[in-house]
C-alpha cells in the first residue's frame, strides 16, 4: 500500500520490480501518520539512514498560560529518506509506520522519487531560513508568475527555482517545488540573483 499525494491509500506497484533501482539509493517521500513524524525519523536513523524532516520553532501555550518554543514538523506526515527500495520496503513492512507517498502513473501509483539536486535546494531553503520560510502544497502556486532564476552568492549558492511574490510574504521569495509534493519559499537577497 501506499499514500497517493491527495491522502488516499492505494495500491502501490511492485517496488521489487526494478532490479536497477533496488541497489541505488535515492530519495523517497515517505507519508508518516499524523504526529508519528519523529518515531518514522527515529526509524530511519536506527536503520543508519539519511533522513530529512522539516522541522521548525512554534510556540506552544502550555497548561498556565506560560508560552514556549518547541521544534516541530514544519509539514505534517512528510519525511523523506535516502535508501534502496528494499531497504525502505524492509522497514516499511517491519514497522508499519511509514508508507511511500506516490503519484498516478498510467493505471498504477508509483513511489515519489526526489533527484538530488532537487532534495538538495529543498533542505538549504529551509535549514538556512532560520524558520522563515512558507510551505504551499501542490497546485497553490502558479509559478509560470515568477522569473527563473540560480542563486549565485549566499548560504542558498547553486540552488534554481522561481523568484516570485507569495501570499504571506511581503517580500519576493526564491520558491523551490518538489514536482507532486509541494514548494517551498525561502528569503533571499537579490544582489545573489542571477536570472536563467
Amino acid at each position: 500500500m501506499c499514500n497517493k499525494v491527495g491522502g488516499e491509500p492505494g495500491e502501490c506497484f511492485d517496488v521489487n520490480g526494478d532490479s536497477n533501482s533496488e541497489e541505488t539509493r535515492r530519495w523517497h517521500a515517505m507519508s508518516a501518520p499524523y504526529r508519528r513524524e519523529l518515531q518514522a525519523r527515529d526509524l530511519f536513523e536506527a536503520a543508519g539512514l539519511e533522513y530529512f524532516l522539516p522541522m521548525r520553532y512554534i510556540l506552544v501555550t502550555l497548561p498556565g498560560g506560560k508560552k514556549k518554543r518547541e521544534l516541530r514538523p514544519a509539514v505534517p506526515s512528510l519525511i523523506f529518506v535516502k535508501g534502496t527500495r528494499k531497504e525502505l520496503q524492509t522497514l516499511k513492512d517491519q514497522k508499519g509506520i511509514v508508507q511511500y507517498l506516490c503519484r498516478p502513473e498510467g493505471e498504477r501509483n508509483v513511489p515519489i522519487i526526489v533527484p538530488d539536486v532537487q532534495m538538495n535546494a529543498f533542505r538549504k531553503a529551509i535549514e538556512n531560513s532560520l524558520n522563515n520560510f512558507i510551505y504551499f502544497r501542490p497546485g497553490e502556486l502558479n509559478l509560470s508568475l515568477g522569473k527563473r532564476v540560480r542563486i549565485i552568492g549566499g548560504a542558498l549558492n547553486g540552488c534554481e527555482g522561481t523568484f516570485m511574490k507569495v501570499k504571506g510574504a511581503r517580500s519576493r521569495r526564491l520558491v523551490i517545488m518538489l514536482e507532486g509534493l509541494g514548494a517551498v519559499a525561502a528569503e533571499v537577497s537579490p544582489d545573489f540573483i542571477e536570472l536563467i
